[in-house]
């Protein structure tokens, strides 16, 4: 929307802000104050409209209007009265988390005043359209620290109040509650739902509102080359988990305020699901990760642990890494016809990034008011019918990874596959071969220290629209000239077998579904491109000196 400055200039002939006098106009989606000068040569001040949270008149108050009233009373002057706003916007700070700024503007009369604010509201809304009225809160008051209450309190409530965004908090008690209220609450009063939690949390979230949409719409689930609907309901997440690593991807920051802010804000990013089946029998859906071998082993080993709390994946993850395990299977994938993007790409998913956009109408801006987003048939869920355009490979792999996003965050900086996207209907597929403990501690520790998990000869990664993998039990005892030695193995391009001794060969593992353990290890799995739309604007770029292998530049 542009306007031009001389209707809102006459329309507000004196305008104060910070104590100057200013013109006020709208133009290229920014609110614009114009310092007046007499040689005119300061340069304006913009904030742009889709970053105002708020409006709001404030009556005079502090020390100096207070002293103000009693020098009036006292000597019988009358002290004209100022009629004050405070226009609440949002900024981005050199760290990349979002700050709630205050701009105060004096306006000569009331009905000026009231002429600002409706003017200012009524361009809002045509240019950034739609923003949440009515949101759902789910607390998890169990998870990470156990604070979420509390986060939800200090840093959410008052921002969601400022921006007259209603909501309707409740409290889960024990596992499942925040399913059985997606699934049997009316939603029809609500624009979106928020967990306030971590990643388990949002993908209880995603999962109940998912079977929800699919049951109304008469879906077989089951069915894995079934195309999903995509529900009307947005969703979010407020971060108070331990890890975050949806939230880090999906907004660039683990921060609450800075979720809260881009919530109320209306900004909407499709993210790309997973639906993970064996036999024909939906086991759940996935908006982060899949793990067999060693992540699948320490998420199960660490039940054994829960009284150590979230210390005990730690010890799990030491406990497996010694025994260095490795498993025999065959995977199967559809390759990703797209060459324009790869796992080995430099540019990585930021806000408004082209890879999610040309998929459908992914945008960092705030949702259009249809909320349409037109995702390409053939994207939004891959299928069988061209057999030929399969592939597999098979052998023994300590571990098979599987990121739909970077799964980056504080405690994992390197990802699992920094180039992931957040909507481009595709997902990572990180095969690593069977391989010594020196040989995958280095793996785990580019993934912790922000290296480059994938530049190494015994990894492998395919970006992939769909995979299989099946369990295969191991063939009889090879004699030396097979145990090639590994770097002959991966010059050849074949696969690279490693000498008995250093890794145990171990029948199945379980799969890791976003933190959930999956007995069944045979799974045939489907990406949904933009599945769901999330509150987030994606991560941006900063002023912040980035490191070689920063997850976000």
């Amino acid at each position: 929307m542009e306007v031009e400055g001389e209707e809102i200039a006459e329309l507000l002939k004196s305008v104060e802000v910070g104590g100057k006098e200013c013109d006020v106009f709208i133009h290229n989606g920014n609110l614009t104050f114009q310092r007046l000068t007499h040689d005119g040569t300061k340069p304006p001040t913009y904030i742009p409209l889709n970053r105002i949270l708020a409006i709001k008149p404030c009556e005079s108050s502090g020390k100096r209007a207070t002293l103000a009233r009693k020098f009036s009373k006292k000597n019988g002057v009358e002290i004209t009265q100022s009629h004050s706003l405070k226009v609440y916007s949002t900024r981005i700070s050199r760290s990349g988390k979002w700050k709630l700024c205050k701009h105060s503007i004096t306006c000569s009369s009331q009905e000026d005043s009231q002429n600002f604010i409706e003017y200012i509201n009524n361009a809002i809304k045509e240019y950034v359209s739609s923003r949440p009225k009515h949101l759902m809160i789910l607390i998890n008051p169990r998870g990470g620290k156990k604070n979420g209450e509390y986060i939800y309190r200090k840093y959410a409530a008052h921002i969601f109040n400022l921006a007259d965004v209603k909501t309707s908090v409740f409290v889960t008690s024990h596992s499942d509650q925040a399913r059985d209220q997606i699934l049997e609450q009316d939603l029809s009063a609500y624009d979106g739902i928020i967990g306030v939690g971590g990643d388990g949390t949002i993908n209880e979230i995603v999962n109940a509102l998912l079977a929800r949409t699919q049951n109304e719409a008469g879906l077989d689930v089951d069915d894995p080359e079934v195309t999903l609907v995509r529900p009307k309901l947005k969703v979010g997440i407020i971060p108070a988990g331990s890890t975050d690593a949806i939230v880090f991807d999906t907004t660039g920051v683990s921060d609450p305020v800075t979720s809260t802010l881009q919530i109320a804000q209306g900004f909407t990013v499709g993210l790309d699901v997973c639906s993970v089946h064996h036999s024909n029998y939906l086991l759940r859906y996935t908006l982060a990760f899949l793990g067999y071998g060693f992540f699948g082993d320490v998420v199960k080993e660490s039940e054994k642990f829960r009284w150590m709390g979230p210390n005990r994946y730690s010890l799990a993850g030491f406990l497996k890494y010694m025994r260095n395990q490795s498993y025999h299977g065959v995977v199967s994938y559809l390759p990703n016809d797209d060459h324009s993007h790869s796992p080995w790409d430099s540019e990585v998913c930021r806000a408004g990034c082209p890879v999610c956009k040309e998929k459908g109408e992914y945008s960092p801006t705030p949702a259009t008011v249809t909320d349409d987003i037109n995702i390409k048939v053939e994207d939004l869920c891959p299928s069988e019918k061209d057999v030929e355009k399969w592939e597999s490979k098979h052998g023994e792999f300590n571990a098979i990874n599987a990121a739909i996003l970077s799964c980056t965050s504080v405690k994992a900086p390197g990802g699992v596959s920094r180039a992931a996207h957040l909507g481009n209907g595709c997902v990572d597929l990180v095969l690593v071969r069977r391989c010594s403990r020196l040989q995958y501690l280095r793996y785990m520790l580019r993934i912790a220290l922000n290296g480059n998990p994938l530049d190494l000869n015994f990894v492998e990664v395919q970006r992939v629209k769909a995979f299989k993998f099946q369990t295969t039990h191991p063939g009889p005892p090879r004699s030396d000239v097979e145990q090639c030695s590994e770097a002959t193995a991966a010059d050849s391009g074949d696969v690279v077998y490693v000498p008995r001794r250093q890794a145990s060969v171990s029948s199945t593992s379980s799969w890791n579904l976003d933190g959930e353990i999956a007995e069944q290890p045979d799974i045939d799995v489907r990406v949904h491109c933009q599945l769901i739309q999330l509150f987030a604007l994606g991560p941006e770029v900063h002023d912040s000196k980035p490191s070689p292998f920063s997850c976000f530049r």
